[in-house]
């Protein structure tokens, strides 16, 4: 089993030395990247491009444009490290407009899945997103590419003991997860009993761990190495081996540091690879 990394959080080093930072990546033991790709929908009029956001943010180290993109990926996998899919962010958070575009750029770099963030909080929210969600399914399973549902905590908190998450997973059987363990635990659920209640509809597991900040930022969480905040990941990786997850199934994703960025993500892999055994990374 191989460990990944979510490219995200690494924003500041990717900018200041693109090469290095995958370099050492690839050192510490993560044999893939994940990168966010941005797809823009261009019927829509907007007063802002996504291009520009991403600049007015200062993110465009780790958030990347379609057409930029493809270079990018081409350059990782010269440098020894492998990219098997991507996150895909839409601008606006549509999925079905962009479906054909996203489509069109995995076959184009050889992607076998990319991940989508409903980012709704309620199963009414959830609703019309299913309907989107159905097509897009379709739409990639007819292209050979996996399309995944990634979570964030507010999938996942519950009102009237239902979440969306659920909601969304009963509406479309055929979609699997990426399974972002922190979060669950950030929503408060118990992250063991979540695997075991999707098992084989897990492909991949997301890995984020925090410490309570007291701030209102991240629902009140820092973000920090696994083994140093609230995550049960022993817990977790041992129940990790029962699940049919894809062959780069665990991967670390970190989205700021309140030390070092490189060092936390150098004692999440060591951590990672003595969970799951390290001659499987």
């Amino acid at each position: 089993m191989k460990i990944g990394v979510n490219l995200f959080g690494l924003n500041k080093q990717l900018k200041e030395d693109f090469d290095s930072t995958i370099l050492k990546l690839k050192e510490m033991g993560y044999s893939s990247a994940e990168p966010l790709v941005i797809f823009e929908n261009k019927d829509v009029e907007l007063s802002d491009c996504a291009e520009e956001l991403i600049r007015k943010w200062n993110a465009d180290g780790s958030m990347w444009m379609a057409d930029t993109a493809a270079e990018k990926i081409r350059h990782i996998r010269e440098m020894g490290v492998e990219v098997p899919g991507i996150h895909a962010g839409t601008f606006p958070v549509a999925l079905s407009p962009a479906a054909e575009q996203i489509k069109q750029f995995a076959l184009e770099n050889n992607l076998s899945y990319c991940v989508f963030s409903p980012q709704t909080k309620t199963p009414d929210e959830a609703e019309k997103f299913c309907e989107e969600l159905k097509e897009a399914v379709k739409v990639f399973e007819d292209a050979g590419i996996e399309l995944l549902l990634h979570n964030h905590d507010a999938e996942i908190k519950r009102e009237n003991g239902r979440n969306t998450l659920d909601y969304i997973m009963e509406q479309i059987p055929d979609i699997r997860l990426q399974l972002d363990v922190g979060w669950v635990k950030a929503a408060g659920e118990n992250v063991t009993e979540m695997m075991r209640s999707y098992g084989e509809r897990i492909a991949i597991l997301h890995f984020k761990d925090m410490v309570e900040s007291g701030q209102e930022e991240n629902g009140g969480y820092n973000f920090t190495a696994l083994g140093d905040g609230i995550l049960p990941l022993e817990e977790i990786l041992k129940e990790s081996k029962t699940l049919h997850l894809m062959e780069t199934g665990h991967i670390m994703d970190q989205d700021s540091s309140l030390g070092d960025m490189m060092e936390d993500l150098k004692k999440s892999a060591d951590r990672l690879c003595a969970g799951i055994k390290r001659e499987e990374c």
